[in-house]
C-alpha cells in the first residue's frame, strides 16, 4: 500500500476522480461513495489529514515514516523461488515479481533476513515480517494469514532416480519413502491423502533431492520449476521426473491481516503483470537447451552417422522380423497350453464340487437327525456346514479371478456390504478351527464396503487365513499366538484395513513378488498352500480401485494393508 500525503490539490482530484466513478448517482451520494472506495484502497482519511495512514500509524515502529517500506521475510532456501545471498540480499522468480509490484506501488521491501522456513513462519506469527514472498494458501495458513491472488502457477511433478519406471500418481509409491520439507503444503497434503506413503522428512528441497539422489529416500515432489532449477544446479544427474501429481503450486503473497486494505491494491498491481514479464522471469531462472554457436562440423559427422545407422537399422529389422515370426508361433504354443490348464481347472472344480455336495447334503440329513441331541454336536455339524458353504463359494470366486484378465477398468461398486457381518464370519470360521490364536478386531467396522459380500469374504478369508496359519505355528512364545485387526476411515470414501499377526514375517527381498500368481517365500516351505491366494486378493480389490499391499517397516511378523472403498451412496 502506498502511503499518501493529503494536500489540497490531491483533495481536489480525489473528488474529481470520485464524479467519474460513480456518474449516475446524487452529487453527495456520488462524493461519499468515491470517498469509501477510494479509503478503503489506499488507507487514507480525507476527514483527518494528521492521520493520514492508520496502517503507517499502527506500524510506525516497524516502518520509515519518510518512505512507503514494507517488512518482507522470505524461505530463504528455496531456489529458485526464493534466495537468500551471502550479503542479505533477496533474489529468485520471487524477488522479481516483488520488484515489478514495488515499482507498479511505489513501494520499497525491507528483508528481514532468516535461516529457515520454519524461522520465516515464526517471524511472522510475531509481526516481525508483514509480507512473505510467496507461498500457498491452506486453511490452516487462513487462520493467521492474508492471502494475494495467484501471481504463479507450477505443476507438482514426481522425481526419482533414472533407474525407476515411471508412476501414474502418487498411489503408486505405497509403501515407499518420500522425502519433503517439514512445514510444507505439499508434505501434509500427502500425508492426508495418502497415509500408506512413508514421509521422511528434511530442512530443504536440495536436501530432499540429494536423499534421492543417495538412494535414503525414493522420491519427493515439488513444482516443475524448482526442481528444474535444483537438480541441474545441484548436477544429480542421475534424476528424472517419473510422473505427475494432481497438485498445482498456487503461490500468492501472505500478509498480516490488519493489513486487509492493502489486498485490493496488491491485487491490482498483480494483475498489471503481462505475460511476456511472466516468460521472461522463468526462461531467465530457468535453464534451457542453446542452439546459439554450433559447430556445423558435427553436423555433418552426424548425418553421416546417421545413414550408417540407417543401414543397420534395416539389417536389424529383418532380423527382429524373423524373431516375430517365432515369438507369433511361441504365443499361438502358451495360448494352447493356457487353455489346457483352464481345461484342468474347470475339471478340478468339478471334483471339488461333486463331493462337498455330498457332504452337504450329509450334513443336513445328519443334523436332522441330531435335532434332539446336544447342542455341542449341532454346534459342530452347524460349522462344518458353513465352512463346506464357504468352500464352494471360495472355489468359485477363486476359479474365476485366475482367469479375469488385467485391466484398469473398475468393477461396479453399487454393492452394500456391511463389514461387520463378513468380518464376524470369516473370524468365527477360524474360532472353530480351534487353532489356539487370540483374535482382536478394534476400530471402524459398521461400515458399507461397495463391493459384494462373497468377493469381499474371499479377500478376508484369504489374508486371514495366512495371518492364522503363520501365527498358529509362531515360535515366539513371549509374545503369543495373535492376529490384530484394525479398521479406519482414510476418508469419506476409502477404509483401511490392517492385518497383522505374529508369526515368520516374509523376507524384505520378497515383499515385491508375494502378490504374484502361485508365488511362495522361501521360509513357507513348512506351511501347506500353492501360493495363489494374495494374487486372488489383489485381483478383486484391484477391480473396485482398492489397493492391498505389505507393509515394509514391520519387522517382527507380518502387516497386510486392505484399502477398501466405502458405499457412500443412501440406502433408500
Amino acid at each position: 500500500m502506498c502511503r499518501l500525503n493529503l494536500n489540497i490539490p490531491f483533495t481536489l482530484g480525489l473528488l474529481v476522480f470520485s464524479f467519474t466513478l460513480f456518474p449516475f448517482k446524487s452529487a453527495a451520494e456520488d462524493y461519499t461513495t468515491s470517498f469509501n472506495a477510494l479509503s478503503a484502497i489506499w488507507g487514507a482519511s480525507i476527514g483527518n489529514q494528521a492521520s493520514s495512514n492508520y496502517l503507517l500509524e499502527a506500524h510506525s515502529e516497524d516502518l520509515d515514516l519518510g518512505r512507503n517500506i514494507y517488512t518482507l521475510c522470505i524461505d530463504p532456501q528455496w531456489p529458485p523461488f526464493d534466495i537468500l545471498s551471502t550479503d542479505n540480499q533477496h533474489k529468485g522468480i520471487f524477488s522479481e515479481y516483488l520488484s515489478l509490484i514495488a515499482h507498479e506501488l511505489d513501494i520499497e521491501w525491507q528483508l528481514i533476513p532468516t535461516n529457515s522456513w520454519s524461522q520465516t513462519l515464526r517471524f511472522f506469527r510475531q509481526g516481525k515480517c508483514q509480507f512473505i514472498s510467496g507461498l500457498n494458501a491452506t486453511p490452516e495458513r487462513e487462520q493467521i494469514m492474508l492471502f494475494s491472488d495467484v501471481f504463479l502457477s507450477a505443476p507438482m511433478v514426481i522425481i526419482s532416480r533414472q533407474d525407476q519406471p515411471y508412476v501414474a500418481n502418487l498411489h503408486s509409491l505405497a509403501g515407499k519413502s518420500l522425502a519433503s520439507v517439514s512445514g510444507y503444503r505439499i508434505a501434509k497434503a500427502i500425508q492426508h491423502k495418502y497415509p500408506m506413503i512413508d514421509i521422511v522428512y528434511v530442512n530443504s528441497t536440495q536436501d530432499a533431492l540429494r536423499a534421492v539422489s543417495r538412494n535414503t529416500a525414493y522420491a519427493t515432489v515439488g513444482s516443475i520449476f524448482g526442481m528444474s532449477y535444483n537438480v541441474d544446479a545441484l548436477q544429480l544427474n542421475n534424476l528424472k521426473i517419473i510422473g505427475h501429481t494432481e497438485f498445482t503450486g498456487q503461490y500468492r503473497i501472505a500478509m498480516q491481516k490488519q493489513l486487509s486494505p492493502l489486498l485490493p491494491t496488491l491485487n491490482m498491481a498483480i494483475a498489471t503483470i503481462s505475460e511476456q514479464q511472466k516468460n521472461i522471469i522463468i526462461n531467465r531462472w530457468i535453464r534451457f537447451m542453446d542452439y546459439e554457436n554450433i559447430d556445423y562440423t558435427w553436423v555433418w559427422w552426424t548425418i553421416a552417422i546417421t545413414g550408417i545407422l540407417s543401414l543397420v537399422l534395416v539389417v536389424r529389422y529383418y532380423s527382429i522380423l524373423s524373431y516375430s515370426r517365432r515369438l507369433v508361433i511361441a504365443n499361438e504354443q502358451l495360448r494352447i497350453a493356457n487353455d489346457e490348464q483352464e481345461t484342468l481347472m474347470k475339471m478340478v472344480s468339478h471334483q471339488y464340487r461333486t463331493p462337498l455336495a455330498i457332504i452337504e447334503s450329509g450334513l443336513r440329513l445328519l443334523r436332522a437327525e441330531l435335532t434332539k441331541t446336544s447342542h455341542t454336536a449341532n454346534d459342530r455339524i452347524a460349522a462344518m456346514g458353513r465352512a463346506t458353504k464357504r468352500m464352494k463359494e471360495t472355489l468359485s470366486i477363486s476359479l474365476g479371478e485366475l482367469h479375469l484378465p488385467n485391466t484398469s477398468v473398475y468393477a461396479d461398486n453399487s454393492e452394500r456390504t456391511i463389514l461387520a457381518e463378513v468380518l464376524a464370519q470369516v473370524v468365527q470360521q477360524f474360532r472353530d478351527q480351534d487353532t489356539g490364536v487370540n483374535v482382536t478386531i478394534k476400530g471402524y467396522t459398521d461400515v458399507h464396503i461397495a463391493m459384494p459380500s462373497a468377493e469381499l469374504r474371499c479377500c478376508l478369508d484369504n489374508i486371514l487365513s495366512n495371518a492364522f496359519k503363520y501365527s498358529a505355528t509362531s515360535r515366539n512364545s513371549d509374545a503369543g499366538q495373535s492376529v490384530s485387526i484394525c479398521c479406519k476411515s482414510i476418508d469419506p470414501e476409502w477404509l483401511l484395513i490392517k492385518v497383522k499377526d505374529n508369526g515368520v514375517g516374509i523376507p524384505r527381498t520378497e515383499h515385491d513378488k508375494i502378490f504374484s500368481k502361485f508365488y511362495r517365500a522361501q521360509n513357507s516351505a513348512e506351511f501347506p498352500g500353492v501360493g495363489i491366494g494374495l494374487a486372488i486378493v489383489r485381483q478383486i480389490v484391484s477391480k473396485y480401485g482398492g489397493m492391498v499391499y505389505l507393509n515394509s517397516q514391520i519387522t517382527n511378523g507380518c502387516e497386510f494393508l486392505l484399502q477398501l472403498p466405502i458405499n457412500t451412496t443412501s440406502s433408500d
